[in-house]
């Protein structure tokens, strides 16, 4: 069987290229369905929002369900989301789609790193691991999707949907450890406190603003600007790549 850690960084690296296709395919499936640039930017809002509620519970989650069954949970959304896109683009499908993969993101790196930092090995290194995989994924993601885009844009999603369940699967190769307690009670006012925090926050602000433009308007203007999905692909990848 593979090692714990091993198997950690192949889910990722399966999650990162499910969310990097994505990135991609999403805004284009939805201007191919008559949506306009506003309802593009609407589903990415719907899907930030939903993000950002289920970070706020997952320090519930976590003390409660052990982390590796989150993970998996997170990749079934991611799942079962696109495979709803497979079967319908109406308005609502495109919400609930959209409120998983803002749910499956969530918990998936917060339970992903929880898992990182309690296994062998240093955390630090193993969070470093983590990233460098999960950047790969991302990296490549978009090339995958424009290149499949011009078979179709289904085809694009459906590569999204086998990194969303070849990510499921891989959790059954993680290491099995009970919920996470953190034991003693913690603020977040003394933390913000810290030197360099606050700049970190500003600095996921901007990260996140970005990535929600990626995923919304950027390609949005591309397709206007008569730019190929192949070309579009590969613009994003050079962008996370600048990034990185």
């Amino acid at each position: 069987m593979l090692s714990d850690r091993i198997a950690s960084l192949a889910v990722i690296f399966a999650f990162s290229i499910g969310l990097g296709v994505a990135t991609v395919a999403i805004p284009l499936l939805a201007l191919d369905s008559g949506y306009d640039a506003a309802a593009v930017g609407f589903l990415v809002a719907v899907s930030a929002a939903s993000q950002l509620g289920f970070r706020l519970c997952l320090p519930w989650l976590l003390r409660r369900v052990p982390d590796r069954s989150l993970t998996a949970l997170a990749s079934l959304l991611m799942l079962a989301g696109f495979s709803m896109l497979l079967v319908s683009t109406a308005v609502a499908v495109f919400v609930v789609a959209q409120l998983f993969q803002g749910a499956a993101r969530a918990i998936f790196w917060t339970s992903s790193q929880t898992h990182a930092i309690r296994g062998d090995g240093r955390p630090v290194d193993r969070l470093v691991e983590m990233n460098v995989a999960g950047n790969a994924g991302t990296l490549i993601g978009p090339v995958v999707a424009g290149t499949l885009a011009v078979l179709g844009l289904p085809v694009a999603i459906a590569a999204a949907a086998v990194g969303a369940a070849v990510a499921a699967l891989g959790t059954a190769a993680l290491r099995r450890l009970p919920p996470y307690d953190r034991q003693r009670p913690s603020t977040s006012t003394g933390l913000l406190r810290r030197d360099g925090v606050d700049i970190a926050c500003w600095a996921s602000v901007v990260g996140g603003g970005w990535w929600a433009m990626l995923g919304s308007y950027i390609p949005v203007i591309l397709v206007g600007a008569s730019v190929g999905s192949q070309g579009i692909g590969w613009l994003i990848t050079l962008s996370e790549g600048a990034s990185i």
